[in-house]
């Protein structure tokens, strides 16, 4: 038992070593040593001079060996690229085809490495014949030299299939790295075709807009632009999203399918960030509002500072019951999908104008024709400036839809009260502009009814006691 345990390392070793030789042990008894090949070296080495023709047949001799090895290589190169589908490598390889020229470059490779093996093995066992025939005679003599003839037999013929596999190595190296190239253009040209879908659908938002802007704009009848609009951009989006479809689907076969079942999953997944960009899908192509424009989107007004993907940033304005609203200060950030889910007010929609209105009562003793003049003169003069540019923004921005009203003269209108004669204004005014112009405009009013001759008095509520 001690013996044993002394010998077991080495018994251990033996097998491992004998277990990584067994495959170039194998491979190697699958390269015969050709019968006629061993009986010319044979006679090379029995005669005591070199024979010309017998070397010019030695090389005859190899090189039928080697188109042997040619020929076994391409049966095995053959059936891979049958496999593979794609025996033209002119052709854009698919990805199996592309692993299975890896694979076979890699089995090429590790023969190759096997054989080279083999081929040194042999080398060194030549120089071990050489000095067993250095101090053989006789029948040592003899069987040394039909060892040695073996020998160079069996290394002539690894040496001829290790010639082979180098050059099949090499052109399925080569085709490897065209069918890599292959699919790299492949990735590229699909690349390519998604940017000149985009690139195409870019051209038609631009031409869409330009139409509709530049041409539509000039038909005069507002209903007949309005409709105009709607049926021509209508019929360009549904006439691009079906091009696009059957394109994609002539391309790609399995596009509508895919696309189904990945776009359910990602609409679940981001349906909030969905609905952020179909938002600002909408706020751009329908113009809701512009960078600088006062709006309220739901609880919230706000003049428009930066319009995003995701998001809408207004700085923030009190909206009370006051005659104007004024700027707090604060920054709102606004997803834009509020803008699917509530109304939408534009104060800059037709115009930058808004429409203010003062009322004004006076008594029944006072020249009330003196009083409509004078009230007419002050809106001429603070105001009246202000219904041109109006008038203009309001066509303009109007083009697109149909609007019934436009901006009017400054107006003075006269009613009957309790208390007197009751004037309401209304004219034009710039937005934000509205608490400071009714001021001036109501300082004026006490002005001139002051200096008017007779005095035209401002009627306020009485109450008389009855003894």
């Amino acid at each position: 038992m001690p013996v044993m345990q002394s010998f077991r390392p080495i018994i251990t070793g033996f097998l491992l070593a004998l277990c990584i030789a067994a495959p170039s042990l194998s491979f190697a008894a699958e390269i015969k040593t050709d019968p006629a090949l061993r009986q010319l070296y044979l006679t090379q080495l029995q005669r005591k001079t070199p024979d010309p023709a017998l070397e010019t047949r030695i090389t005859a001799e190899r090189a039928r060996v080697k188109r042997e090895a040619l020929a076994e290589l391409k049966t095995i190169v053959d059936s891979t690229s049958d496999e593979a589908g794609d025996k033209n490598p002119q052709t854009i390889a698919s990805s199996t085809a592309l692993q299975k020229e890896s694979a076979l470059v890699d089995v090429l490779k590790a023969r190759r490495q096997e054989t080279k093996v083999d081929f040194d093995l042999l080398g060194e066992d030549v120089n071990a014949v050489d000095q067993t025939i250095a101090g053989a005679k006789g029948v040592a003599l003899d069987g040394a030299v039909r060892r040695k003839a073996d020998i160079l037999a069996r290394k002539a013929s690894l040496g001829e299939y290790l010639s082979a596999t180098d050059d099949v190595l090499a052109q399925e190296q080569d085709r490897l790295q065209r069918l890599v190239l292959q699919e790299r253009y492949a990735n590229f040209a699909g690349v390519l075709q998604v940017a000149v879908y985009v690139g195409i659908l870019l051209l038609i938002v631009v031409a869409e807009r330009f139409v509709r802007r530049r041409l539509i704009v000039r038909i005069r009848d507002r209903n007949r632009r309005y409709f105009a609009v709607k049926i021509f951009t209508g019929s360009v989006y549904v006439l691009v999203i079906g091009w696009l479809l059957y394109r994609l689907s002539g391309d790609y076969p399995g596009f509508v399918t895919s696309f189904a079942i990945v776009g359910a999953g990602i609409a679940v997944a981001l349906q909030s960030i969905i609905k952020d960009v179909v938002g600002w899908i909408i706020i751009v192509q329908k113009h809701l509002f512009r960078i600088g424009q006062r709006v309220t989107i739901g609880p919230h007004t706000g003049d428009v500072a930066d319009i995003s993907l995701l998001r809408t940033t207004l700085v923030e304005v009190h909206n009370s019951a006051n005659p104007d609203v004024a700027r707090a200060g604060q920054t709102l950030y606004l997803p834009n999908a509020l803008v699917l889910e509530g109304p939408v007010l534009n104060f800059h929609a037709t115009s930058d104008f808004v429409e203010g209105e003062i009322s004004v009562t006076v008594t029944y003793s006072s020249d009330w024709k003196q009083a409509e003049g004078i009230l007419r003169e002050i809106l001429k003069e603070e105001v009246g400036r202000y219904v041109e540019r109006a008038r203009a923004q309001h066509h303009l921005r109007t083009a697109h839809f149909f609007a019934s009203q436009e901006p009017p003269e400054p107006r003075v209108f006269t009613d009957i009260a309790a208390d007197g004669i009751l004037f309401t204004l209304r004219f034009q005014i710039p937005i934000g502009s509205k608490r400071s112009i009714i001021s001036a405009i109501s300082q004026k009013i006490l002005e001139r009814f002051a200096a008017a001759s007779p005095k035209i008095d401002l009627a306020y509520k009485t109450v008389t006691v009855m003894e």
